[in-house]
């Protein structure tokens, strides 16, 4: 496998870029998880052209990183409401909260 160029390389980063503004992402977990590879794709990434290995707890990490804050109680700030978690999809919580390591 040869190395990409930086060319390649920036014309990848373009993609996975419009694939988060073109996207039509119906649960923000999946999207912080693929932007949660794409920068430790650059962070720990080099030229080699050699497969990049990542541990799961580091892609955890970062992941976590990027949505805790999707796991706080919502609270809409009208009077008389109370704050809940915010159910995505079908109503409840993403699973890949309730996992633990």
């Amino acid at each position: 496998m040869s190395t990409p160029t930086a060319e390649e390389q920036i014309q990848f980063l373009q993609q996975i870029q419009r694939l988060f503004n073109e996207g039509e992402f119906s649960a923000t977990y999946k999207f912080a998880l693929l932007l949660s590879l794409a920068e430790l794709a650059v962070e720990v990434g080099n030229d080699s052209g050699d497969q990049l290995d990542i541990s799961s707890t580091a892609i955890a990490d970062k992941f976590a990183e990027l949505y805790w804050r999707q796991l706080a109680d919502y609270s809409s700030g009208q009077a008389n409401t109370t704050a809940a978690v915010l159910h995505q999809n079908r109503g409840t919580q993403a699973a890949v909260v309730g996992l633990s390591i």
